[in-house]
């Protein structure tokens, strides 16, 4: 992947494929917080919705997160990473093995963003590889951040893990902008219930106590 997007990074990306603006994160955060402010009652209603917290309370707190992500948009927006490809649905299902050499595959949804947002769905894997280690950190997606790191040229090696830790983080809300704009294209312009929600607790988790 790091191979990948450095390549990338230095050649003319085509124009036809969607970009993803980093700095674009507060406003989509904005977005996302008002669809599920419309989606509270029918939540309340049917008892679903967000479980890191009520219906009526998870925009309020989705709010609340916006000078944290301004924040670190600001931080990671400084560090020097350019625009590549993000593959956006990179998971253990997407790589291939073929004659010793790693093959990654399922690019149809990918865009032009932060290099580091890839990592946020592998990281995930890299957690459920690792649950029957009981909770606490993924030795496995340590390893993964310190491959990752070691593989792109951008700043200090420090820094690099800083920056990809941070990403991973407000990946949950470009995640989150992504599918919104899906639901969208397909008729539904404030996204899909339940995805909503999910995505509602994956920033939450990431980004508040709320769960403690």
């Amino acid at each position: 992947l790091a191979a990948i997007q450095v390549a990338a990074s230095e050649t003319p990306i085509p124009p036809e494929i969607p970009r993803s603006p980093l700095r674009a994160l507060p406003a989509t955060l904005d977005r996302f917080a008002e669809s599920v402010e419309r989606h509270r009652d029918q939540w309340e209603s049917q008892g679903s919705g967000p479980q890191a917290a009520s219906a009526r309370d998870a925009a309020g707190l989705l709010r609340s997160i916006r000078p944290q992500v301004v924040a670190t948009v600001e931080e990671i927006g400084d560090a020097g990473w350019p625009d590549s490809i993000d593959h956006v649905d990179l998971n253990v299902s997407n790589a291939l093995v073929r004659n010793d050499q790693l093959v990654l595959i399922d690019w149809e949804e990918a865009i032009v963003g932060f290099p580091a947002f890839s990592l946020d769905r592998l990281l995930d894997d890299a957690q459920e590889y690792d649950d029957w280690r009981g909770k606490g950190p993924s030795p496995t997606g340590e390893a993964l951040i310190g491959a990752y790191a070691d593989r792109v040229p951008w700043g200090s090696p420090h820094l690099r893990r800083t920056v990809i830790e941070k990403a991973v983080r407000l990946n949950r809300v470009a995640f989150a902008g992504q599918l919104l704009d899906f639901g969208r294209a397909g008729g539904r312009p404030h996204g899909h219930p339940p995805l909503m929600a999910f995505c509602t607790d994956r920033i939450l988790d990431a980004w508040t106590n709320v769960r403690e």
